[in-house]
């Protein structure tokens, strides 16, 4: 991993939370030069799977995005670095989500998928330019049985002149959120359950 994904990496951790109950609203952060908006999303849409099953993991979005901050479109072309947190934790009960990031096997297909440097619960997943677009694709494979949930953060972008928020959310119709009633106490907040993706694995 080289200095520049280095430095990104520190700042993604030290300005994000990485409990479950730490969620984000929407809003949009002036602090950047840019603020873009972008989806994620699981396939297949499946609210259990065997183990030995395969998830892919699915984002992208223009090169040339639309900028809240200017309400128009900017390009960010030139293989920006982009990049972002990925935490996969299991559902035990009340107010208990472990870690669970060696319970999957990563697989990197467009993009990068790689254990954080700092912390080993973490992935880190960046985005690649490919035909007018910042796209990453990672395929993770059940190895254990258990209660999931996926959660991805904003990412930071940045290229050679400006940098960029960009505010993710989950494009899965059902992200089977009812499975985290248990951790919570009660039904999922609404705010939260674009974040997250939830399933079993048998």
């Amino acid at each position: 991993m080289d200095t520049k994904q280095n430095i990104l990496l520190i700042f993604i951790i030290s300005t994000t939370c990485l409990f479950p109950t730490c969620k984000k609203g929407e809003v949009i952060n002036e602090s950047y030069t840019y603020n873009f908006k972008a989806n994620w999303s699981i396939t297949p849409e499946r609210d259990s799977i065997n183990v030995g099953d395969t998830l892919t993991i699915e984002s992208t979005f223009s090169n040339y995005p639309f900028d809240y901050n200017t309400n128009l479109n900017v390009d960010f072309s030139g293989n920006a670095l982009i990049g972002t947190s990925l935490t996969l934790r299991a559902i035990k009960g009340f107010n208990n989500a472990p870690p669970a990031i060696d319970s999957f096997s990563f697989i990197s297909l467009i993009g990068k998928c790689e254990t954080d440097f700092q912390f080993s619960y973490i992935k880190q997943i960046y985005w690649q330019e490919i035909n007018n677009t910042y796209s990453v694709k990672v395929k993770i494979i059940a190895l254990k049985k258990g209660i999931f949930f996926i959660s991805i953060i904003d990412a930071l972008a940045k290229n050679k002149k400006n940098s960029a928020s960009v505010l993710l959310s989950n494009n899965n119709i059902k992200n089977n959120s009812y499975y985290l009633e248990s951790y919570y106490g009660t039904i999922l907040p609404e705010k939260d359950k674009k974040y997250v993706y939830c399933f079993k694995v048998r």
